[in-house]
């Protein structure tokens, strides 16, 4: 039963006598009733008419909209017309169509599309012999008849099923192509090809779904392989992008491994490569070769005041002004910090001095950092093959040595000398004895005396550390702390102050005498966080009242990292402990800036001090500094005071407290317990200025650290 419409289906046809099929009966009848034929009856189920034609003549039987001619009456004719390739002619009844080449894909069924077409067969009566066909629900072959129905089911189900406009493939085919390109663009490998598989297949059930659901015809080989090459191009795209990616990281890996990241100047590896090849060349040649290493001079103050940040900024500046001012032939090259080589081809040590002094004067300049002027000048070493040394890692370090040299030297440069070696390795032996005094407590203390620059009332005392070598004898301040500072022994150093700085100071309250004691702090010590820990673990230990102690800390070593050193800060000023902030004014920092940080005391720098009596310049700073540090509530002390007269210049500009030779020098402790005795005797007459009486008011955050005694 192929016909939903029909009881039963009658293959009612007459083949001509070479087989063909040209012929077919209408109806027939059956049990006394006309019932479509076979192949009428599937017409009419798949053109979704009735099973009945529309309309019946002697001589026509109209059907889906169509008069066919009829062969008596109840037959129509089968009219031949063209070959398939040719369009459908409307005005024809049906088109002859080969069932073998309907079988073996030689027609097109786009031709006929739009008009009635019905399937003829040459030879159909032994079709089912000569070919192996699809078998019936039965498990059996199909008759020729049983073919023809099936086919002409197959080519009429097409006029029902809908087309996808061309403008729509076009884009679909696009979607498919662009959505496989993003993903094997952005996927790795591995899940690039997953995707692009996935979305494919979807696709092909995605066409199945809405041919079955709707009848709709998607395009499907052209979207799949356009599919495919989108992900071949695209992939093949991303690998030649990630192999040239590949090869500009190594080159910059390359460049970065020869090449200093900050200034893009060649690097110490670098340097030491090119000073290999030129000595090479030099000696083939046996001509000299010199090295000059440049040091910006006050680097790490620029760091520590005015930060990281301007300390790069002023390091590209000395960068790009050494590459404009070097000799065209030379080589510029930054060896690490604030060092700069410039090696300079057939040059002995004398020319590379002529060329460094040039350079040097050219460096000379202000420089504007986070809007502070800031000085740049530059000392610089010189050493020269084949008199130095002959090969580079000997050259560069005798190069540091003369830079180091240079520093103290007159004129700022230094050409290396076989002694500085000696104090390289001096300098080494210091280094190892300074650390071993600090474990073994071999320093000294000794306690300068701070005093009421009205009154003459004792303030305080500083601790200043004193280092007797048991061979050097006497090292001065300078020296070791400087050592200490670059060996890393700093923090060492300022933990063995406090400890005897608070031991001794409870000694003294042992024997009735309160007498507040300042202790200094290098940079390292401020952006120390344990600082304040440690502080207060020596204060529990000796028991001693944190009101009693003070800390010195440089103005410059507030602004290496601000935010750590107010932390550090405010931390011992929860315990009790005040802050001074020493050497005010040689910094870059602005009084306005320095109210973040809880300080109590300002200490203008004797360099101020030295010459205020008999230079306008320093007194009207000094005057300035005293009113505004007074503006702020702190109080100004005067460090420095060497001469009766510049002290009567600061009483009179109303500085709240003294410091220096004029009023007494370093002395131990057994010393200033005899020196506080004389003074409250009234007996030192070097001292009777100090003892008049004053109208100035001081603030009260001093008073209340004067000495008392029992």
């Amino acid at each position: 039963m192929l016909a939903a419409n029909a009881d039963q289906a009658i293959a009612n046809i007459h083949p001509d006598e070479r087989g063909t099929i040209r012929a077919i009966p209408l109806v027939a009848s059956v049990s006394g009733s006309e019932r479509p034929s076979l192949g009428l009856a599937a017409l009419a189920a798949y053109l979704r008419r009735p099973a009945q034609p529309d309309a019946r003549t002697t001589s026509t039987a109209r059907f889906a909209g169509r008069d066919i001619p009829l062969e008596g009456p109840g037959a129509f004719r089968i009219g031949f017309f063209g070959p398939p390739s040719q369009p459908y002619a409307p005005a024809s009844t049906f088109r002859i169509v080969s069932f073998v080449d309907v079988l073996r894909g030689r027609i097109d069924p786009g031709t006929w599309r739009g008009g009635l077409v019905f399937i003829g067969a040459l030879g159909a009566t032994g079709l089912a012999d000569d070919y192996w066909t699809p078998t019936s629900d039965h498990g059996r072959k199909m008759a020729g008849v049983e073919i023809h129905a099936n086919v002409a089911a197959s080519l009429f189900s097409s006029r029902f099923l809908h087309e996808t406009p061309l403008p729509s493939q076009i884009l679909l085919i696009f979607f498919i192509a662009l959505l496989v390109a993003l993903l094997t663009a952005n996927l790795g490998a591995v899940a690039g090809w997953l995707t692009t598989a996935l979305v494919l297949g979807a696709y092909t059930a995605a066409s199945a779904a809405a041919l079955y659901l709707a009848g709709l015809l998607l395009p499907f080989a052209t979207p799949l392989l356009t599919g495919v090459i989108a992900f071949s191009v695209t992939a093949g795209y991303r690998f030649a992008a990630e192999q040239r990616q590949a090869r500009a990281l190594r080159a910059q890996a390359d460049h970065e491994l020869l090449h200093d990241t900050l200034t893009g100047l060649p690097n110490r590896v670098l340097l030491e490569q090119r000073l290999a090849d030129a000595i090479a060349v030099a000696a083939r040649d046996r001509r000299p070769l010199a090295l000059l290493l440049f040091g910006i001079d006050r680097f790490r103050a620029v760091n520590e005041s005015l930060g990281h940040r301007a300390g790069d900024l002023l390091l590209d500046h000395v960068a790009r002004r050494l590459q404009a001012v070097a000799p065209l032939t030379s080589i510029v090259a930054r060896l690490g910090s604030d060092q700069f080589a410039v090696l300079l081809p057939d040059a002995s040590s004398a020319d590379a001095t002529r060329t460094g002094l040039g350079i040097a004067e050219l460096l000379k300049t202000t420089v504007l950092l986070n809007g502070q002027e800031a000085p740049v000048s530059a000392s610089f070493g010189v050493v020269a093959y084949p008199s130095h040394g002959d090969n580079p890692p000997t050259l560069l370090r005798r190069s540091e040595l003369a830079l180091s040299a240079a520093k103290h030297a007159p004129g700022a440069f230094a050409v290396y000398t076989v002694d500085q070696d000696e104090e390289a390795a001096e300098r080494l032996a210091l280094a190892s004895s300074l650390r071993t005094a600090i474990v073994h407590d071999e320093l000294t203390l000794c306690f300068q005396p701070k005093v009421d620059c009205a009154t003459g009332v004792l303030a305080g005392v500083e601790a200043l550390a004193r280092w007797e070598h048991p061979r050097l004898g006497e090292i001065s301040p300078l020296r070791f702390v400087a050592l200490a500072e670059e060996t890393g022994l700093i923090g060492s150093l300022t933990r063995w102050a406090l400890n005897a700085a608070l031991r001794q100071t409870r000694l003294w309250l042992d024997q009735g005498v309160r007498v507040p004691v300042a202790v200094n702090l290098s940079a390292l010590d401020a952006q120390d966080a344990s600082l304040p820990g440690a502080v207060a673990d020596l204060l529990e230990r000796w028991q001693v009242p944190a009101a009693l102690l003070e800390v010195e800390i440089t103005e410059s070593a507030l602004f290496g990292q601000p935010a750590v050193a107010r932390d550090v800060l405010l931390r011992l000023e929860a315990m009790g402990v005040q802050a001074a902030l020493d050497d005010f004014g040689t910094g870059y920092s602005s009084l306005g800036y320095l109210k973040q940080f809880p300080v109590r005391e300002l200490k203008i720098d004797r360099s101020f001090i030295a010459d205020m009596a008999v230079t306008t310049r320093d007194r009207t700073i000094v005057g300035s500094t005293i009113a505004l540090g007074h503006s702020l509530d702190l109080v100004v002390v005067a460090e420095g005071v060497e001469n009766g007269a510049t002290l009567e210049l600061l009483r009179d500009l109303g500085c709240d407290l003294v410091q220096g030779y004029e009023v007494a020098r370093p002395m131990p402790a057994t010393d200033l317990m005899q020196w506080i005795g004389d003074r409250q005797a009234g007996s030192p007459s070097t001292m009777s200025l100090l003892m008049r009486s004053a109208t100035t008011s001081v603030p009260s955050g001093r008073i209340d650290g004067a000495v008392q005694t029992a």
